[in-house]
């Protein structure tokens, strides 16, 4: 069979007739006639060479001709002498032994049969000469064996071995073409005449082989690094130089990222050949693969596999590929080294592989049997996909396939393909001995079928990354015996074949852990526990069994004994009472007759001799008696040392089996937290997938887990979304609401279609349609419903009581659609049978048949007015149709028809008002187009096959499968999209974005609509269940920015609750902090103050108490001066700067952005606009107030001067005069103070006096200048005035002769403002080119310079920083006030000290509540914090002159008494939050900036953290430090306190968080799992959970009491910033750089 020579692929007839390959798309011709096979197919013709001294090429420039015969070698081979190093022998070698002869032994039989068990480590290439064979050796056929050593000779090099790449010496063909080499310069580094001209400079040898010396080199044109292989001078022959040659044009050839490429190929001075290669600087593979993970070497071999993949795709074949030849890059880079053997072949007609004569070779402990035995026209592209077995193999067992003590007896192991027994049964082991098959047809048919089957496996990796860690926990537990450990591993071994049963492994591994969990047992005697582990039926458990039954029969008997033993102790107490109760007895029957003795013998003396003998006899009676007691009492201390003996047994008995049931019992507990953690995970990647159904099984599984926490309330929050759920028997197709919303109509797979009545609580009424019902819908008057099934039939039911209709037959094939036209007049169904249909809705007739589709028709639909049809097909197209109702016979035309989509459309529909489709296709697609955009379509240019346009559509990316229906709201603002992927998703109609996605299904969603009121929405998924949404209530998360809310504008620094929980306050880089509401969200205030932009006026109060500011960012704002804080913003008011104050201080006069002057109270309330009357007017640019306030003036931009008075108290300003008299802006007004002249500077160079009375401009009085007047100021006595002009000079005028009194200057350019003191004897003129205030002595007209630098001026703002507009005196006169930039500025004179600013924040780096949510702190990068009114927004104090450098942090103390502030100045510093003072006690010792310093919650410790890469805990009362934590390698970036202040956790850029005693300062714990730096850290309230925040963008949540990694919350798209719990610890709060902060909501746990 034909198989295409681009990738190989076997070509069947049909694939051969269109002329395309199937599998790579390229055309078949194509790939024949491009292939490289075809350009490389003659000889090399040594005779045509003129080489000198056999050595290099004469010529600078040299044609090699590879189209005629010649000797050729089989690739040079370069490297050091290592151990996988590269050996060349000459053909000269000395003989070797026959292996047989020496009695080496062969490997015998394939692997299931056992095999040669020798491995040799070496490397090198053998060259080999032809050679008789040699004795037969065992296991090898004479046939084989003859075979072998004709083909690989008996001479081979002593010490030659098996993983030696080896060759012979045939001749060879290179190609055709030719080859053309250019000399070079190439000089040695130490061969300085020679460098400057040198297009090589060799640095040094990096290492030799038999044919080459490597060097490092320096190529002078692209001055990079290189390595240059250079032909040995002591290389002799023709074949060698083709061969050297052909080795770098085949890697020329191969240009892909994990082959080496080559850069030049040439000849240096003397004519030795060279060619230039990227220089690696990294280690062999071999030297790496024994230290490396199965999962690291299986990613280098894939991109090894990438590269072989290439070559074959250019007709070459690599032969020799090892670990050895590929090199690991100090980047990460993969490269095939050595192609000195690769081979080209080409592809017969017939499938053929046809391989170029070349020399045998390769390395034994890897090769093929057919790269021992030949012939060479058989080796193609199946030896590297055996070879890459090979190293499979190696990664899995650690040993090569094939070994012998010599490499003729390892060749003969790799000729009967005989592989290396193993004992692993694992599946990469089947891949590779899959690859390794012995005849090419029965291995995988490519290096991409072998890539498929080792990326099968990794799909694995779940279970086998679980059955590793089991592995590591069994060998744990052997080495500590713990129960609790061997329990983790038999449950890591169960959830791994849990979650692939295929895992054998897994199944070994469960019976190897229960094995050692019961010989543990059985060693602490817990036969019981031991014997449950193990299976009877298990040959491996058989003996372990029997042993521990031995070991309980044992122990019970011994506990026989003991009882028994009990028994005998009692019945000895029993015999010892009983013969001391005899001898009593005897002895006072002795006692009597020694008396009656007595008595004989006084009665008759005769027998005294017999008496006495008596009494001893009486006396030894007692003697006996007294022994006997004497025993008794022995006995008895015996029987009670026996039984407290026995007690003490018995109690530690009882301890025993205490102490094993507490084990079991932890280990127990154990397992079932594994199996909650376990199950969480599981539950939330089902989330991740969309696959609700099974993430809801999972967590109702841990309803009743003592270990539940926040984890499963989110989760389970996550499922429980929609607000109501009606199930069915089977998947759902078809869902619709009746017109009045309170029903739902459904559609499913189990032939029933269901009414259901909404928050209702009976069944719904069930309808038996038969077969599969895929279409439903409610008709508009809500009375009767319609279905359509796999029955080829539409049916018409009654809403109320499910009675049928009518039935409508006709078309061929499935109903999957249906429609009820907007009078209920007609139903319109869509077919598998690629036709819609209109019916008659009350006879059931048929009225027309809508023809055009060749494919499915999935749905048709109605537009608004009935009078157009849409149909959507799977043949690509969604088609427009006219409908028109002629004499009683519908006419249905096609319109248009969009293809835009580019495959099949699953749904369409109109929006409300008919303008606009929106259509979902199978690509995922939701598009929306208008159809009188789309133009007819072009037949004859389809025809034609020129391409067509695509038609004006708006594309709509949301989904990750197929968007199987889509349906706009009753009022057209929305659309809603339902996939295959089980989401709804949400639109914005106009704008194209995505609002929600709607998650909860557990399958493919395939019907959708929205409620009558656009309220809700309605889904019907293959899950067998249809849900009903809230689009207001639906939230994952609650997302504090968007459209609505129009949140920061730069990063969120920190979002903090409220001690209530019910507010978040939010600190962001745009100069905010905002209060939102947590249940809604919503903003409730924002924390700002200050002007944005162009601050250029200020005005004092008469007490200097407060202030006023003028801006060009539109705003006039009341500042109060002692706190530095704003009180009151004006807005509206212009950007020119106009601001003036009555002299009763109640008023405030501004301009305006409409031409107004705007006059307000001193509450912000606006009184009166005062608008000039004329159609255009200019810009208000200066105002003033009268003497006794009843007269205004206003100057605008266009030189207009207007005059208003006001006639009673309380009466309204009305216009006087209006005057324009100036040709240019006026700049200043001015009042005398006996109020009968006004005065009004302007840019025409003059200042006008006006006479009030008349209002007319006393013409003789003008005040005039060489260059525009810029500022006016009337001295206090109102005879004179000072002025500033363009030419940089400040004026003094006698205003009664109009005449300049003085005139001073100190060689400015232009001066822009002059203000004067209160007593008039000192001036300011501002220059804000050059950012310079002067003061003047006006008595002495002179200049007053700065004290500490002479000659210059009092402030000069480019050593200061910032800008300068205006600036005046305070009232006292003491102090300076500049104004410019966004702030104003008070100013010490002389001394340069800033003692007050009024300014917006800068980046506000974090906000924090008060305890009793009634103030809001925040720090800034500015240098000072904030106290704030959480009610109102107002500023209160401002703690300033504390830090010299950012403010990270501010938090007030528990009681709310103390703001505690950190800064990059490196001290955290105590305030007084009642007068915002600064308190003389500070936290000082950090070496770096601290990030942030914190409360404990009992206020008696404070913790800091800093860049220094230490936390501190400190005493807050004595700013003594307690602990210093250290143990992060990198700075630390947040910190906190558990709730009940026995624990610190930290987050550092080292990407851990650290769990600390906070009693011992001692680390308890580390967690680990972030990718980049912990950024913010969090406790749960009850302390059992951690939160932390990475610039991963991702937050985690752990474990605080393992350490264990539980969920991550995903949702920004940026670094976390701040992460914290609500006071319930319900909820989580993240902030983040993307600009947002997110709630995440939790059920009840």
């Amino acid at each position: 069979m034909r198989t295409c020579l681009a990738c190989h692929a076997q070509l069947n007839n049909t694939a051969i007739r269109a002329g395309i390959c199937p599998s790579c798309g390229m055309p078949i011709g194509q790939s024949a006639n491009t292939s490289p096979s075809n350009l490389y197919s003659g000889t090399v013709d040594l005779e045509s060479l003129d080489f000198a001294d056999d050595v290099g090429l004469k010529d600078a420039t040299s044609t090699v001709d590879l189209s005629s015969q010649g000797d050729a070698a089989a690739g040079g081979i370069s490297g050091d002498l290592k151990t996988h190093g590269t050996i060349d022998l000459p053909p000269e070698a000395p003989d070797v032994k026959h292996p047989a002869a020496a009695g080496a032994p062969a490997g015998e039989g394939r692997r299931a049969e056992g095999g040669a068990a020798v491995g040799a480590d070496s490397g090198g290439t053998v060259e080999l000469s032809p050679a008789d064979s040699g004795r037969l050796l065992k296991g090898v056929t004479p046939t084989e064996s003859h075979r072998i050593w004709e083909v690989w000779g008996n001479n081979l090099a002593e010490g030659s071995r098996p993983q030696a790449t080896l060759k012979i010496d045939p001749t060879t063909t290179l190609g055709e073409g030719t080859v053309v080499i250019k000399s070079r310069n190439v000089a040695a580094s130490h061969d300085a005449p020679s460098l400057g001209m040198a297009d090589y400079e060799l640095l040094n040898e990096i290492g030799q082989g038999g044919m080459g010396v490597v060097y490092a080199a320096r190529q002078a044109s692209f001055n990079r690094r290189v390595a240059i292989k250079m032909l040995r001078p002591g290389v002799q022959g023709k074949s060698k130089q083709h061969e050297f040659v052909s080795e770098a044009v085949t890697t020329g050839d191969l240009d892909h990222p994990n082959i080496v490429p080559v850069y030049d190929l040439g000849t240096n001075a003397d004519g030795a050949l060279f060619y230039a290669m990227k220089c690696v600087q990294g280690t062999p593979w071999d030297d790496a693969l024994p230290t490396k993970s199965r999962a690291e070497n299986l990613a280098i071999l894939m991109k090894v596999a990438d590269a072989i993949a290439f070559a074959h795709s250019k007709g070459i074949v690599h032969r020799d590929l090892k670990p050895e030849n590929i090199m690991l890059g100090s980047f990460g880079e993969v490269l095939v080294m050595d192609w000195g053997l690769a081979v080209r072949f080409t592809v017969d007609p017939d499938g053929e592989i046809r391989s170029a004569k070349t020399t045998m070779g390769g390395t034994p402990a890897y090769m093929a049997p057919e790269l021992v035995l030949g012939p060479m026209e058989r080796i193609g592209p199946a030896a590297d996909v055996y070879l890459l077995g090979a190293i499979l193999f190696e990664i899995v067992t650690g040993k090569t396939p094939h070994s012998g003590k010599s490499a003729i007896e390892c060749l003969h192991a790799a000729a009967k393909n005989v592989i290396e027994p193993t004992d692993r049964a694992d599946e990469l082991l089947d891949i590779a001995l899959k690859a390794m098959q012995t005849e090419p047809k029965d291995r995988y048919g490519s290096v991409t079928a072998f890539q498929k089957a080792v990326q099968e496996y990794q799909s694995h990796s779940e279970s086998i990354a679980l059955l590793d860690h089991a592995r590591q926990q069994l060998v744990l537990a052997n080495q500590t015996n713990d129960y609790q450990d061997y329990a983790r591993a038999l449950f890591g071994c169960q959830e791994a074949l849990a979650l692939w049963a295929g895992n054998h492994s897994a199944q070994e591994e469960i019976s190897k852990a229960k094995i050692a969990y019961a010989n543990c047992a059985k060693v602490r005697e817990d036969y019981d526990l031991a014997a449950s582990l193990l299976d009877a039926d298990d040959p491996a458990h058989g003996d372990l069994l029997r042993d521990v039954q031995e070991g309980k029969r044992e122990r019970e008997a011994r506990t026989r004994r003991l009882r028994n033993a009990k028994r005998i102790a009692l019945a000895l107490i029993a015999v010892v009472l009983t013969v001391v109760t005899t001898a009593y007895f005897e002895i006072r029957k002795q006692r009597d007759r020694a008396e009656q003795s007595r008595q004989r013998a006084e009665v008759a003396r005769a027998d005294e001799a017999v008496a006495r003998q008596a009494a001893e006899e009486a006396e030894a009676d007692a003697i006996k008696s007294r022994d006997i007691a004497e025993e008794r009492r022995i006995a008895e201390q015996q029987a009670r040392r026996n039984e407290e003996q026995a007690r003490k047994k018995e109690e530690q008995a009882r301890k025993e089996e205490e102490e094993a049931r507490k084990r079991a019992e932890a280990a127990q507990r154990a397992e079932q937290y594994e199996a909650y953690i376990a199950r969480i995970g599981l539950a939330a990647a089902k989330i991740e997938d969309n696959a609700f159904s099974d993430a809801e099984r999972l967590l109702a599984d841990c309803r009743e887990s003592e270990f539940r926490h926040w984890e499963w309330g989110r989760l389970w929050y996550l499922c429980q979304q929609s607000v109501e759920t009606i199930r069915a028997e089977g998947p759902i197709e078809s869902v619709a609401y009746s017109p009045d919303g309170r029903r739902a109509l459904l559609g499913s797979w189990d032939g029933l279609v269901r009414i259901a009545t909404l928050a209702g609580q009976s069944p719904p009424l069930a309808i038996s349609h038969g077969g599969f019902v895929h279409a439903v819908a409610f008709s508009h008057s809500g009375l009767v419903v319609a279905s359509g099934g796999n029955d080829c039939r539409v049916r018409v039911w009654n809403a109320a009581t499910g009675d049928p209709i009518a039935t409508m037959e006709g078309h061929g094939d499935a109903v999957v659609s249906l429609a009820f036209s907007p009078d209920d007049r007609w139903i319109l169904s869509g077919s598998y049978d690629g036709t819609a249909r209109i019916w008659d809705a009350a006879t059931g007739d048929e009225f027309a048949v809508l023809e055009g589709h060749s494919w499915w028709v999935w749905q048709a639909a109605f537009s608004p007015d009935a009078s157009r049809i849409i149909t959507a097909s799977q043949d690509g197209r969604v088609m427009v149709w006219s409908v028109a109702d002629r004499a009683g016979k519908l006419q249905c035309e096609p319109q248009t028809e969009f293809s835009g989509h580019g495959g099949p459309v699953c749904s369409a529909a109109f929006s409300p008002d008919g303008t606009q489709v929106v259509s979902g296709g199978y690509d995922g697609r939701v598009m929306t187009w208008n159809p009188a955009d789309v133009k007819p379509v072009d037949l004859a240019a389809r025809i034609a096959g020129m391409p067509e346009a695509d038609p004006p559509h708006r594309t709509l990316w949301g989904h990750a499968a197929s968007a199987s229906c889509v349906a706009y709201s009753p009022d057209g603002s929305l659309i809603a999209s339902a996939g295959h992927d089980n989401v709804v998703n949400i639109w914005d109609s106009q704008s194209g974005t995505l609002i929600k996605t709607l998650r909860g299904h557990g399958g493919r969603v395939r019907s959708c609509t929205f409620s009558p009121d656009g309220l809700f929405v309605l889904s019907g998924s293959h899950d067998g269940r249809a849900m009903v949404w809230s689009l207001e209530g639906y939230r994952e998360v609650r997302v504090l920015k968007g459209r609505v809310l129009e949140g920061h504008t730069d990063t969120v620094l920190s979002a903090r609750f409220s001690s209530s929980g019910d507010q978040v306050v939010t600190a962001s880089r745009d100069r905010t902090a905002r209060i939102w509401d947590a249940s809604r969200p919503e903003m409730l205030r924002e924390l700002s103050e200050g002007h944005e932009f162009l601050a250029s006026s200020a005005v004092f109060f008469a007490d200097g108490r407060r202030m006023l500011t003028a801006a060009g960012d539109n705003t006039v704002r009341l500042w109060d001066v002692a706190a530095g804080t704003e009180l009151l913003c004006l807005e509206g008011t212009g950007r020119d700067g106009a601001l003036a104050l009555s002299h009763n201080e109640q008023w405030i006069l501004a301009g305006s952005t409409d031409g107004s002057a705007t006059l307000f109270d001193l509450g912000g309330q606006l009184l009166q606009r005062l608008s000039p009357g004329e159609a255009v007017s200019g810009a208000v640019t200066a105002v003033g107030f009268g003497p006794d306030d009843n007269l205004l003036l206003i100057g605008d931009s266009h030189g207009r001067c207007q005059f208003w008075a006001r006639t009673s108290e309380n009466g309204p300003w009305t216009k006087r005069f209006q005057r324009h008299n100036h040709s240019r802006r006026i700049v200043a007004t001015a009042f005398l103070p006996d109020g009968r002249k006004a005065l009004t500077a302007s840019l025409d160079n003059t200042v006008a006096q006006w006479d009030l009375e008349t209002g007319e401009e006393l013409t003789k009085e003008v005040l005039k200048h060489p260059g525009g007047v810029t500022s006016l100021a009337l001295m206090p006595d109102g005879k004179q005035a000072l002025t500033t002009c363009d030419d940089g000079r400040l004026r003094l005028w006698d205003l009664g002769n109009a005449a300049v009194v003085s005139e001073m200057t100190a060689g400015d350019n232009a001066l822009q403002h002059v203000a004067v003191s209160r007593d008039g004897g000192r001036a300011l003129t501002t220059n804000a080119v050059d950012r310079l205030v002067r003061l003047w002595d006006l008595g002495r007209g002179r200049e007053i310079p700065h004290p500490k630098r002479p000659g210059t001026a009092m402030l000069d703002f480019s050593i200061l920083g910032g800008l300068v507009w205006t600036a005046v005196f305070t009232p006292d006169g003491t102090r300076i006030l500049s104004v410019g930039g966004n702030d104003a500025r008070i100013w010490e004179i002389g001394s340069d000290r800033e003692l007050m600013s009024f300014s917006p924040h800068g980046a506000v780096a974090w906000a924090e509540f008060s305890p009793d949510g009634q103030l809001v702190v925040t720090a800034s990068w500015d240098n000072s914090a904030k106290i704030w009114d959480a009610n109102t927004g107002r500023p209160l104090r401002k703690l300033s002159g504390g830090h010299a450098r950012y403010v990270n942090s501010a938090v007030f103390s528990p009681d709310g008494n103390t703001v505690l502030t950190a800064g990059d100045d490196r001290t955290a510093r105590f305030w007084d939050a009642q007068s915002g003072q600064l308190m003389p006690k500070s936290l000082v010792g950090h070496t770096d900036r601290i990030r942030r310093a914190v409360f404990s919650h009992t206020g008696r410790r404070v913790l800091t953290v800093s860049d220094d890469k230490t936390a501190r805990i400190w005493d807050a009362d004595s700013s003594r430090i307690v602990h210093v934590l250290s143990g992060h390698e990198w700075a630390v970036l947040d910190g906190a306190f558990s709730h009940d202040g026995r624990f610190v956790v930290t987050g550092s850029e080292d990407n851990r968080a650290r769990l600390w005693d906070a009693e011992t300062g001692e680390p308890i714990r580390t967690f680990e799992g972030h990718a980049a730096a912990v950024t913010s850290v969090a406790l749960s309230p009850d302390g059992r959970r951690l939160l932390t925040g990475s610039r991963d963008h991702t937050a985690k949540l752990w474990d605080s009491q393992t350490g264990k990694e539980i969920l991550s919350l995903r949702g920004h798209d940026q670094e976390v910033t701040s992460v914290s719990f609500s006071p319930s610890g319900r909820q989580a709060l993240t902030s983040s750089r993307d600009g947002t902060a997110i709630i995440y909501l939790t059920a009840d746990w």
